[in-house]
């Protein structure tokens, strides 16, 4: 769906794409962000660049603690300045949707 430009990874721990400093790591900060996932990263296949994350939202997103969780990721990836792209999940997709999806985040990934 991407083509040949972007590549697409599944289930990525954040803090293999996230860093921060030493001072916060030891603040607490490394519990927040390793013990995370995101569904899958886009990034330019010529430059290892992230330039999307995508979240696939279940029901588990309304509970509280799960709404706190996410403020929190929105923030990270707010600080990285790469969009982070949420999707209802489903048990089926077309491209069309997922298209829609990403054209609506200011992203438009098929040039």
């Amino acid at each position: 769906m991407v083509g040949h430009r972007y590549l697409i990874s599944c289930k990525v721990r954040l803090a293999d794409i996230i860093t921060c400093s030493d001072a916060d790591w030891k603040r607490g900060h490394a519990n927040r962000i390793a013990q995370k996932h995101v569904d899958f990263v886009v990034s330019c296949a010529q430059s290892s660049r992230i330039v999307a994350a995508v979240e696939l939202d279940d029901r588990s997103h309304q509970r509280p603690e799960r709404r706190q969780r996410d403020l929190f990721v929105n923030h990270l990836f707010a600080q990285m300045r790469v969009r982070l792209v949420r999707i209802p999940a489903r048990w089926d997709y077309d491209q069309g949707m997922i298209a829609n999806h990403f054209t609506e985040a200011g992203l438009n990934l098929w040039d």
